[in-house]
Order: C-alpha cells, then structure tokens, then sequence
C-alpha cells in the first residue's frame, strides 16, 4: 500500500515539473514575440491609399488635405478648436493644402480660406479611416496616400503636417 502512494505523490510531482516546463516555454516564446509593448495605432499608417471620406468631395487641392477629427466632448478637442480659430493660417495657405474638419457637434467657423468644415457621423468617417480616437489628424497627399497621421497637440503640429504636405522636397509616400 505504501509503494502504491509513492508511485501517485511521483506522478504528481512528474506533472508538476511537465506543467513548470510547458509554463516556461510559453512565457519564453511571449517574450520573443512582443519585445516591448507598444501602443496600437490611432489612425492609418503613412503608405495606406485612402478614398476621399464623405463630405470632403470635389477637387483635390494641389498638395493634398489635411483632415481633422475632432469630438466635441473631448477636452483637448475644444482647447485645439480655440487655438485654431484664433491661428494664422497663411502658411497652411501657401502650402496649398486644403484642411477639411470632421466633428460630430457643430462648430463655429474657422476663419481661414484653406479649412473647410463639415460636421460628420464620426462613427462612418473616423471608421473609415481607421481612426481611434480624437483628436486626430491625417495627411494625404494629391493621389490620395496618407502621408503622416498622428494626434496634433497643437496648431503647429497641423502647420508641420500641411507644410510638409505642400513641400516637393517632402517626397511622397511610399507606395
């Protein structure tokens, strides 16, 4: 009777050990996959082809657009939404590009001859372009290829992006 105990603490502490090692293999193999951890992207990647979203028909301007997606529940929305109506958009202007803003609540216009404003579902247009959360901008060249996408912490970051829609230097995507 006592072998027969032997034999069954054995076979659990077996299992134990199998288990350990079917553990360790797993967490190895985590480890090489994802290195560090890294955010998931808020918007398109730069070198994705994209269709003109709804409402922002017409003919492209000469550099491309510049979309903005903005949430009127969004605090850091409202705080870009100030600083862009109270902004000098000439150099946005003289870059030739055409800034067109998505938002789901109405705005107030935007003094400046290159934005264009339309109040969108955000629910088809930010999903059609992939877009996560707000705010959120994304540049697109003439042919439609998305050129930069990222949060715009500022007017600045909207006056980079435009400019370096409209510069030849600039190059364009990679597609």
């Amino acid at each position: 009777m006592a072998a027969g105990w032997v034999v069954l603490i054995a076979a659990l502490w077996a299992s134990v050990l199998a288990l350990a090692a079917v553990v360790l293999a797993l967490a190895r193999r985590v480890s090489a996959l994802g290195g560090e951890a890294t955010a998931p992207a808020l918007g398109p990647p730069p070198g994705t082809l994209l269709d003109a979203p709804e409402g922002a028909t017409g003919d492209r301007a000469p550099a491309g657009r510049l979309y903005l997606f903005l949430s009127g529940g969004c605090q850091p929305c409202r705080a870009l939404l100030d600083e862009l109506r109270a902004a000098d958009w000439s150099e946005v202007a003289d870059a030739g590009v055409e800034v067109v803003v998505f938002a789901d609540v109405e705005l107030d216009p935007i003094a400046a001859g290159s934005v264009r404003q339309v109040v969108s579902d955000p629910g088809t247009t930010r999903t059609r372009f992939g877009v996560r959360a707000t705010p959120y901008a994304v540049a697109l060249d003439e042919g439609g290829w998305v050129r930069a996408s990222r949060v715009p912490t500022s007017f600045a970051t909207v006056v980079e992006m435009a400019v370096g829609l409209g510069s030849p230097a600039a190059g364009r995507a990679q597609h």
